[in-house]
């Protein structure tokens, strides 16, 4: 067969060709064997695994690999993990190199590639995609706080886990007890960053630089604090809530990040909120995640030196914490904001 007679009879294929084929649907095409091994000789599809054709040129994508993985899995296969989250929206670039996640409840687990086949006895529940989805039309996929913690045990590191953990929580993909039941039902080996940060998230962390924040301050000498404390008017109205307060010294810290409010409408927000915040007779300190999160901890002795200051011009005595203090989030009193007092 020719060149030219190949290429017209490729496009003469099914519309509804899938990207990704099997042997057994490449039969149910109507296509043998022996024409598809001419498609892929040719460099019309490409051969990616044992078995698994691409009906178009190039390497396959992460979002093949998941539709492969569907398509051995079988019938009771789901995908979980960081695909299962991508398509809801729930993570955030860059990816990690995390294997593609197929959960099935029947036959065996194996290794292809970057897909990972994982054979489980715990039920998870199955949603399927709509076909309109870009990445993973009439995909089933594991609900989100499986996916969650399947994602959260293959990570290597706790800030990948919190960044992962709060963001699901913070945009409602799943609820901190739904993740915590996931804990608990599930495999004790991997799961250490996990526990830790649901633990910081269950105590009103809403990033993984405020479960930083939190998880540093909790070790440290700095005097007992509350964190995310709500500030009321006169009124009762809740104006915005205080990331970390000593309550005692009237001294606030803030973790802003500066890509979400350094122009426009956010920034305004931002500088109102400063101006509330100082206009209501609150000193306060602002630091961003980077330097939240560099290696040593210098923040933490510049925060302490302004605390000391604080009780100083107030007359107050500064009374250093214990390792492991602080109250938590339900334990905040609100804050009565008077700009006039």
């Amino acid at each position: 067969m020719s060149s030219a007679t190949l290429a017209r009879v490729v496009r003469t294929l099914p519309a509804d060709l899938p990207l990704v084929l099997t042997p057994g649907l490449i039969e149910q095409f109507g296509i043998s064997r022996r024409e598809a091994r001419t498609y892929v000789a040719r460099g019309f599809w490409s051969r990616f695994a044992h078995g698994l054709v691409l009906t178009r040129r190039g390497a396959p994508t992460r979002w093949n690999w998941a539709e492969a993985g569907v398509l051995l899995g079988g019938s009771t296969s789901a995908v979980s993990g960081w695909e299962a989250l991508d398509v809801r929206g729930l993570v955030a670039p860059p990816r990690p190199a995390l294997p593609v996640l197929v959960l099935v409840r029947e036959g065996r687990s194996r290794r292809i590639g970057p897909l990972l086949i994982r054979r489980t006895d715990r039920p998870f529940a199955v949603h399927v995609t709509p076909p309109d989805n870009p990445f993973l039309p009439l995909t089933p996929i594991a609900g989100a706080a499986r996916s969650v913690a399947d994602a959260a045990c293959l990570l290597r590191t706790l800030p990948a886990v919190r960044a992962l953990v709060a963001r699901a929580v913070q945009r409602r993909g799943c609820r901190i007890e739904e993740l915590a039941a996931e804990l608990a039902a599930g495999p004790r080996v991997g799961s250490g960053h996990l526990r830790r940060a649901l633990g910081e998230v269950g105590e009103g962390a809403r990033s993984a630089a405020e479960a930083s924040a939190l998880s540093q301050l909790r070790r440290s000498r700095i005097p007992e604090f509350e964190f995310n404390v709500p500030v009321l008017d006169r009124a009762g109205r809740l104006l915005f809530t205080i990331d970390v307060l000593w309550r005692a010294l009237r001294a606030a810290m803030e973790i802003d990040g500066r890509r979400y409010h350094s122009e426009g409408p956010d920034w305004d927000a931002t500088l109102s909120r400063h101006n509330l915040i100082t206009g209501g007779r609150l000193s306060v300190t602002h630091y961003s995640p980077r330097v939240i999160d560099t290696p040593g901890g210098r923040w933490l002795g510049e925060l302490e030196h302004w605390l000391r200051g604080r009780a100083a011009e107030l007359g107050v005595s500064y009374r250093p914490g214990s390792p492991r203090r602080g109250a938590r989030q339900h334990d905040a009193e609100p804050l009565v904001l008077d700009m006039y007092s």
